[in-house]
């Protein structure tokens, strides 16, 4: 039987660096400029709008035009590509500074307010780095842990972490092939990361792998709130880290609308359509935190695995097990995010209340390997209200050559619950191809 994409494998000056890139909504390529910003606009706060909007990350160039290490950003605001150096090991900059820094393959694995988490898998290293501030906090290396294991899942953070020591600042991250929890405290300099939460969880007289899916910090409650691939739902206080308080949530999920009860004159063919391939789609969880409000929600996000180029779900064939190559489907058949489900948490009742598909109470969610999050649209005039900004959860690692991957980007409607409309990539399934490394979202911050 074929395998899903899951199973597969357990700053002196800003410089443009490539003037041709995609357009949105086209499968053909065209000119979009790069901005140059100076170094000192970056370091100063006073000089940057109290408030910006995401940036898309993008791949880096293979070349650039000074022959620096960059990283690449679509503004949403600007429809710009802003280009910003790095600052580089191979460079020397760690023996200028006395600081270590990343090394230049350093993958990234986490993004979350205003900092990128990087890990070296050659030697296990772990960082936070900030792009615009060109800020480096070592963390404490991942062989450090019980289970001796180099495989880091995502990195996020409760805050940034301050330049005299924040001692606020936690770091949490999920790692192993069974996704376990640990924290630590950058401003602190921790030395270790602190493993937390049950490995393992009890179904039927069944032990199985209480794996992490999805974290979120919220700073008005000071919890990091989590959910696991089997919905168990739990909130972690590690305000003292020397004692972290784990917070049980036995909550219900609230049913979606049932619309099979319909008959098919009462059906719109486009939904009629998506719930057919809902059938056939794997779900991905996400948490998002309105920090505003304070508002907790539950996103399930619907990704069909294999999918023809018109649209339609790819029967999976019978093959020979003994002689079956997975690289053949990943080459074939490309993976598409056709809906999202979102629930909001009612704390007086325990439940997670299903949202109608009509609004997000005028937010914009931002969901993908990032630290997920929520805007008001109204502070933003380039945001589409009640639309979930997505960026593809399902890649293999860089060095596996395929022809799709990380493609799966878009802007979801939920007001209408069926448009994608594209975001810097194309959406239509003929322009899919691999990219690398995986875009996120990341919120600009100067500190």
């Amino acid at each position: 039987m074929a395998r899903s994409i899951t199973s597969l494998l357990s700053r002196k000056s800003v410089v443009g660096v490539s003037n041709w890139v995609y357009r949105t909504g086209s499968c053909f390529v065209s000119p979009m400029s790069t901005v140059s910003v100076s170094d000192e606009s970056l370091r100063c706060p006073a000089s940057l709008p109290s408030r910006i909007s995401p940036w898309l990350m993008l791949p880096p160039p293979t070349e650039s035009s000074s022959g620096n290490k960059v990283y690449n950003f679509y503004s949403l605001s600007q429809d710009k590509v802003l280009s910003l150096n790095k600052i580089s090991a191979a460079a020397g900059e760690e023996e200028k500074t006395g600081v270590p820094v990343p090394e230049d393959d350093a993958q990234i694995v986490g993004s979350s307010h205003g900092w990128l988490a990087l890990h070296n898998e050659n030697n296990s290293d772990l960082f936070l780095s900030n792009p615009l501030s060109r800020r480096h906090v070592k963390l404490p290396a991942i062989n450090k842990l019980p289970e001796n294991t180099s495989c880091v899942g995502h990195v996020i953070v409760s805050c940034s972490p301050n330049v005299e020591g924040d001692d606020d600042c936690r770091a949490l991250m999920t790692y192993g092939p069974e996704n376990r929890l640990a924290f630590c405290c950058p401003g602190r300099r921790s030395t270790e990361w602190t493993p937390i939460g049950d490995w393992y969880y009890e179904f039927k007289g069944c032990r199985s792998a209480r794996a992490y899916e999805a974290c979120v910090y919220s700073s008005r409650q000071k919890l990091f709130y989590c959910i696991t691939r089997s919905s168990e739902f739990e909130a972690w206080d590690l305000s003292n880290p020397v004692s972290p308080k784990l917070i049980p949530m036995v909550l219900s999920i609230e049913p979606t609308s049932d619309d099979s009860e319909l008959d098919d004159s009462e059906l719109d063919r486009r939904l009629a359509g998506e719930m057919e391939l809902k059938d056939h789609s794997m779900e991905h969880k996400s948490l998002i935190v309105n920090e505003h409000s304070g508002d907790l929600f539950l996103v399930t996000r619907h990704i069909i695995e294999r999918m023809n180029l018109d649209g339609s779900y790819a029967e999976e064939e019978a093959c020979d097990v003994d002689n079956y190559d997975p690289m053949n489907d990943l080459n074939k058949f490309p993976h598409k995010t056709i809906s999202f489900d979102v629930h909001k948490y009612d704390p007086e009742n325990e439940i997670f209340r299903y949202m109608d598909k009509c609004s997000l109470d005028g937010l914009s969610f931002f969901v993908g390997c990032n630290h997920g999050f929520a805007l008001r649209a109204s502070e933003f005039p380039e945001l589409k209200p009640d639309s979930i900004y997505f960026t593809d959860v399902s890649s293999l690692p860089d060095w596996v050559e395929c022809r799709y991957g990380g493609h799966d980007i878009g802007i979801f409607s939920y007001k209408d619950g069926t448009t994608i409309s594209p975001c810097y990539y194309p959406c239509d399934l003929q322009s899919f191809k691999r990219i690398k490394p995986i875009p996120r979202w990341f919120t600009p911050s100067p500190l």
